[in-house]
């Protein structure tokens, strides 16, 4: 099944559906991290991918955080949580690589790319890092174990009205977020924008089928958002590891620094403006335009 619910999936499907869909993530993140990829590249992919599908069950189960009652919905979600982020580390490395490419692809500027050049071969062995193989037993484990508990969780109906405000709670906390993140402008706050966003935008994928022509802008704007963010999050990491790395000196690594600074600066300020325009949708409003036919449902 794809990450969508349909409209025949719902009514009294609608239970079931999700939960199969919870479990047919859960099963693709342990396929993709079973087995050793032959090539750095392909292993940097399977990573990526078996990240996206944890993130999507986490979206899933904080938006199903009033069907499940608020003691499950938390233990669940923090379960999922802390499986994604066993990853996280690993992939930050290895987009190094990537992120001094992207850097490269955008610039003409010969003192600048020589920079690159030098910084891309003192990094080269971090964004070759590979999930060590009692890393990957100890996330199979656990994805073993959320997929044991998504097999048994217990949904309290009407669940079209538990997604309704499920919608407008991750709405919500997306604003909240941003609140924060524009008082205090850190690297974690932006970062923890960025999850927010995500949330909003699987929530997006998962019900743009009950209503595909009024949520097809709102998909590409949050998918934009969470890209940009990404990229001003892997632009962040890199400059930690220039600044710590004992091989690469200021002097060879200032103008490159530099550029890092304004290009993050400039994708935040796009952020600020990208989510301001997202406000404008109440969560009460935007849970009501998203979930009407899942309420519908409910009646029927």
């Amino acid at each position: 099944m794809a990450f969508a619910l349909s409209p025949e999936r719902t009514g009294p499907r609608l239970g079931s559906s999700l939960r199969q869909i919870l479990l047919e993530q859960i099963d693709e993140a342990q396929r993709l991290l079973a087995v050793t990829a032959p090539t750095v590249e392909m292993e940097a992919e399977a990573i990526h991918a078996a990240r996206k599908a944890g993130k999507r069950v986490r979206t899933i189960v904080r938006l199903l955080y009033y069907a499940l009652g608020s003691l499950q919905g938390r233990v669940v979600g923090e379960q999922v949580a802390h499986t994604t982020r066993q990853l996280s580390s690993v992939r930050d490395e290895q987009m190094l690589s990537a992120t001094l490419t992207k850097l490269r692809d955008e610039t003409d500027d010969a003192e600048l790319l020589q920079q690159i050049e030098q910084v891309s071969r003192s990094l080269l062995p971090l964004s070759q890092a590979s999930i060590a193989n009692t890393l990957r037993r100890q996330v199979l484990q656990e994805l073993h174990d959320v997929r044991s508990r998504v097999d048994g969780l217990g949904l309290v109906l009407p669940l079209g009205k538990a997604i309704t405000k499920g919608v407008a709670r991750l709405w919500r906390r997306m604003r909240q977020a941003y609140r924060v993140v524009h008082r205090v402008p850190s690297t974690e706050n932006f970062h923890r924008v960025r999850k927010r966003i995500k949330d909003c935008f699987y929530t997006v994928c998962l019900l743009r089928p009950l209503r595909p022509r009024r949520l097809v802008h709102l998909k590409k704007n949050l998918e934009r958002l969470a890209d940009d963010l990404g990229f001003e999050h892997d632009l962040a990491i890199l400059a930690e590891r220039i600044r710590y790395d004992p091989f690469v000196s200021a002097s060879s690594s200032a103008h490159l620094l530099a550029h890092v600074a304004i290009r993050r600066e400039r994708l935040q300020h796009a952020a600020h403006r990208q989510v301001r325009s997202l406000l404008r949708w109440s969560p009460k409003r935007l849970a009501k335009v998203m979930c009407r036919t899942l309420r519908k449902a409910d009646v029927a």
